[in-house]
């Protein structure tokens, strides 16, 4: 199953996807285009480039935590996005029980190529030292700040 979440509303929801059934904590395509614009926020802020969104993987549970006093589980949804090349896709979703205190348990999963890329694009805003061999080395006395003013 690979659906488009782009064109997903209210009335198409339940005839788009196999077996879909709503449940009271279940999601709905708001929610699902909720997660992805999110998902997408943090790509963004992480400064990846857009060619690299590509195979991004968004899971989440549907449904709030509840008061502990409520000890029932409770129906709710796994669902499973991945970005192509332009919009992001639904590969699945599955009907499972939640205890009370689980929600939303919101992720975003990367491939490798994409961790590789942000810890490059990290690495290159510091540089690394031996804090032992740091020691060793002599430090140079400092300057005064004076020392080099032009008279008036």
């Amino acid at each position: 199953m690979k659906i488009n979440i782009t064109n997903l509303n209210y009335d198409n929801t339940r005839s788009s996807i196999p077996g879909y059934k709503a449940l009271t904590h279940g999601t709905d395509h708001r929610q699902m285009k909720n997660f992805a614009a999110e998902a997408e926020a943090f790509l963004k802020e992480k400064d990846l480039p857009k060619k690299l969104w590509k195979d991004t993987m968004v899971t989440f549970q549907s449904g709030a935590p509840c008061p502990s006093s409520y000890k029932y589980s409770r129906a709710c949804h796994y669902v499973r996005l991945i970005r192509g090349i332009k919009d992001w896709f639904l590969v699945s979703i599955i009907r499972t029980d939640q205890s009370p205190t689980e929600g939303h348990d919101f992720k975003i999963h990367l491939t490798q190529h994409q961790k590789n890329e942000l810890i490059q694009r990290v690495e290159a805003q510091f540089s690394v030292y031996d804090p032992n061999q740091w020691a060793k080395v002599r430090k140079p006395r400092g300057q005064r700040i004076y020392e080099n003013r032009k008279a008036a």
